[in-house]
């Protein structure tokens, strides 16, 4: 009897993804590379691999669904779409061998009713995945209690944690030599509705070395030496410290900070690594008008 795996590729708002093959043999592999924007599924600020076992009768389900939703598209009359467009790609194939027959569907236009019925039962297999964290990496951020003053310095601390059940490593921003290998970001905007939002109300700052500090070391109470790699166990975290020693050009007001670390996997074992951006909320702060 033939074994059958099944690929199916996602966009989110860029550079995020969220992907999955399913086989027989090794159940549903989900792969989660950033927020989980514009898509019916819970954000846990969580991003890399998760696994769960997949019956025989849920993997007929879904390769014949695909199945359906390629022959659709395959017959269906494709207008040119503008550079850019992003595409929802999946595929049906024998285990073993390569991808059999396969779909490329703009995510710019109204889903056909079997590409829609197929995303669906992808979109909800993904849902059970989720509860089942392999090698995933989540973090936590906070800021200052006491307010900012403009022209001083900034600060936040931030963990990343390992969520899942494998072991993980990361490229340690604490200990690159590289401005452009830190990998932090810091985004600050004005605490106000999306709606009423204008440009000046954002501001990115992407961070230099020796602006991260290593607080904690995994498994430690304390700072540790930063290792340019770094392993984190189950359960394990390493926390941060950020400073900025530049002007942020932001006026008196209220305002909320997210952290983005930037996940590398130059020098890392496949099996540890996890790729994609994870975006750590901060929480809330004041800017004081300056004295």
């Amino acid at each position: 009897m033939k074994s059958w795996f099944v690929t199916y590729k996602r966009p989110m708002a860029p550079p995020g993804m969220i992907s999955q093959v399913i086989t027989s043999t090794h159940g549903c592999i989900l792969t989660v590379t950033g927020p989980i924007i514009g898509v019916e599924l819970p954000d846990k600020t969580e991003i890399g691999r998760y696994r769960r076992p997949c019956d025989a009768q849920e993997i007929e389900l879904l390769k014949g669904l695909a199945a359906s939703a390629i022959s659709e598209d395959s017959a269906a009359q494709h207008e040119a779409v503008p550079r850019g467009t992003r595409f929802l790609t999946f595929g049906i194939g024998e285990t073993g061998k390569d991808i059999e027959r396969f779909a490329s569907v703009p995510m710019s236009k109204q889903f056909a009713p079997s590409v829609k019925q197929f995303d669906d039962a992808m979109i909800a297999s993904a849902r059970k995945s989720l509860e089942h964290p392999h090698t995933t990496l989540t973090g936590i951020a906070s800021l200052p209690s006491s307010p900012v003053i403009p022209q001083q310095e900034f600060r936040l601390e931030f963990a990343l944690r390992n969520s899942g059940t494998a072991p993980v490593s990361i490229c340690n921003p604490a200990a690159v030599q590289d401005d452009e290998k830190v990998g932090v970001e810091v985004m600050i905007e004005k605490n106000v509705p999306q709606e009423n939002m204008e440009e000046e109300d954002r501001v990115y700052v992407r961070l230099k070395e020796g602006e991260v500090a290593q607080l904690r070391a995994p498994g430690e109470n304390s700072g540790g030496r930063p290792e340019p790699i770094t392993r984190l166990n189950p359960g394990h975290e390493i926390a941060f410290l950020v400073q900025i020693k530049r002007h942020v050009y932001i006026g008196a007001g209220s305002y909320r900070a997210w952290v983005t670390y930037e996940s590398r996997t130059e020098g890392i074992p496949e099996e540890e690594a996890v790729t994609g951006l994870l975006r750590i909320p901060a929480g809330t702060f004041t800017v004081n008008r300056r004295k």
